[in-house]
């Protein structure tokens, strides 16, 4: 061998020799990943889900998470891996029984067996230690004293929202320590790791290479110039002594929002400007441009409200005379934005929109009176902030981009007078529906239309025509999971309308579910369990027309 080349070898050994000495060994650990996994929850909540860690203190069963999981919340839902291999099955009622005001800390209880949503069973601890719920939770001892140090191995277990209720497990170390002080004692408060988190996982389960419970996945940290990040463990030790402190600990959302200012405040000044506006003012249109976001979670205003938006309103409008309709609309400026619609009248009521047009919202106010309207415009994920256009106008919403000129055969003789049967048989069938369980799916062929004008409904804003009786039903048997609902014509020429009544009274109605199609399509991004009842009418009064209704707890593109 030539001496060069042999000199460059032993270098070459030499220097493998020495890099190898220096990487970290390969993690171990000395528990069962498999068996660990059913102890780390899906908890669930009306407009999202997070992680928690399931677990048996003073003979009551906990699930331990972040405040910001359950936020605004007094109740939640909580879905546990039956089989590993598969998602998360809703399983569980929980009541909240505290959380921290000045730190992401929360704390359930288990209350009832929900495997049957429409016969809750009370919930008991002795079938949860007997394994007699359809999985064997392994003990998580609760030590206040663990020591966890600096390039610790640990593994964290959680929900990422990037996948469909599948829990996923990722590995790391602790990169670093922060300590603080409560009640007088100097404990460890955040652990800062390698370990890979996401959206979804906060609340989750971390653990040492023993598989003991050091901590709960929390938020993460980046750097957006290098794409550097570290997630934050709350650990352990202070989610424990935050537990026995009773001036930290509460279950008073309007105590924490007021404490936090994280409540919108409708007499503020506007952030971009108030309109007073007469008839000829909203003829054709107001528009103003207006970034979406804020720090202020709005579920607390009822169930059709969502997002995040700033304290004080982005817009006010002065109606100076009666208004037949007030339509207020956003359009984000790049597709793909989710974006969400809060607007309080002159009498204190709310009216909130999510998803009116793909994920543009838009609401419509009939009657309104004179007097001051306020207006938010939010991001319906936290920290995210988009721009768009706002639009008031006194006509009525249309979602719609579509050329209507189509000439249909008369079928149906619209009566003006005619009003829904809520509580008549569908006409076409009903059946049940459950997430995790199939079929997830349901294919029905239906026609659309009717003598029902749903202008004179409580969808008014949606227009249309309808039968009395709905089509079709479906009782949904997950809860916080999403839905899916859509109409296939026969013709892509034709131009149906989808409606439904949800289990807690809300309507939501769709034209078209994009710019491309006259298909509609309906998403309830987090529906609640319970009976959903489905029109389908025709936009054009007295057409009928024929096709699929799909009903799916998967999302499926128009044409299938």
């Amino acid at each position: 061998m030539n001496r060069f080349l042999s000199a460059a070898a032993a270098v070459l050994f030499f220097s493998l020799s020495c890099m190898l000495s220096w990487l970290p060994a390969a993690q171990a650990q000395s528990y069962n990943v498999d068996a660990l996994s059913h102890a780390v929850v899906q908890v669930e909540v009306p407009d999202g889900a997070g992680s928690g860690t399931l677990v048996i203190q003073n003979n009551k069963a906990y699930v331990f998470t972040n405040r910001h999981v359950v936020e605004n919340y007094h109740t939640a839902t909580i879905a546990v891996l039956l089989d590993v291999t598969e998602p998360a099955v809703t399983l569980f009622n929980a009541e909240l029984r505290g959380f921290s005001l000045n730190y992401d800390f929360a704390y359930l209880e288990l209350t009832q067996y929900i495997e049957n949503p429409e016969q809750p069973e009370p919930f008991q601890i002795s079938r949860l230690k007997e394994g007699r719920y359809g999985f064997s939770l392994p003990a998580l001892p609760l030590n206040a004293g663990l020591d966890v140090g600096r390039g610790e191995n640990i593994a964290i277990f959680g929900y990422p929202g990037l996948l469909d209720s599948e829990l996923v497990y990722t590995t790391g170390i602790i990169a670093s320590l922060q300590y603080g002080t409560l009640n007088d004692q100097r404990i460890p408060m955040w652990y800062r790791t390698s370990a890979e988190m996401s959206p979804g996982n906060s609340g989750g389960l971390a653990v040492n290479s023993q598989g003991q419970f050091i901590g709960i996945p929390t938020n993460i940290a980046q750097e957006h110039e290098t794409g550097g990040r570290l997630g934050n463990l709350l650990a352990l030790p202070f989610a424990l002594a935050l537990m026995q402190d009773e001036t930290e600990m509460t279950t008073d959302w309007a105590l924490y929002r007021s404490t936090h200012d994280l409540e919108l405040t409708p007499a503020a000044e506007p952030a971009y400007g108030v309109l007073s506006a007469n008839n000829s003012a909203l003829a054709s249109g107001a528009t103003t441009q207006i970034t979406a976001g804020g720090n202020v979670l709005v579920n607390y205003l009822g169930e059709q409200c969502a997002g995040y938006a700033a304290n004080a309103p982005d817009y006010r409008v002065n109606l100076s005379e009666l208004q037949s309709v007030l339509s207020v609309q956003f359009e984000a400026t790049n597709q793909g934005d989710d974006t969400t619609l809060i607007v309080q009248d002159p009498a204190g009521l709310w009216h909130c929109n999510d998803d009116f047009n793909q994920l543009n919202p838009a609401l419509s106010i009939h009657d309104a009176e004179p007097g001051s309207y306020s207006i938010w415009v939010a991001s319906y994920t936290e920290g995210n902030f988009y721009n768009g256009t706002l639009t008031l106008s006194n006509r009525e919403l249309r979602n719609h981009s579509h050329n209507h000129s189509t000439i249909v055969e008369q079928v149906f003789t619209v009566d003006n007078s005619a009003q829904l049967t809520l509580e008549a048989e569908p006409r076409f069938g009903s059946s049940s529906l459950h997430h995790d369980i199939e079929p997830r799916q349901v294919r029905v062929a239906s026609n659309a239309g009717g003598v029902v004008n749903m202008a004179n409904q409580p969808m008014s804003e949606c227009g249309g025509y309808a039968g009395a009786a709905a089509n079709y039903s479906v009782s949904w048997q997950s809860n916080s999971k999403p839905l899916f609902m859509r109409f296939i014509s026969n013709s892509a020429s034709d131009d149906p309308m989808l409606y439904v009544l949800t289990p807690t009274g809300e309507w939501y109605c769709n034209d078209d579910a994009n710019s491309e199609t006259l298909q509609p399509e309906l998403v309830l991004k987090t529906a609640p369990a319970g009976l959903y009842r489905i029109w389908v009418g025709t936009f054009q009064e007295g057409a009928e027309l024929q096709g699929h209704l799909i009903i799916s707890s998967e999302h499926q593109p128009l044409n299938q």
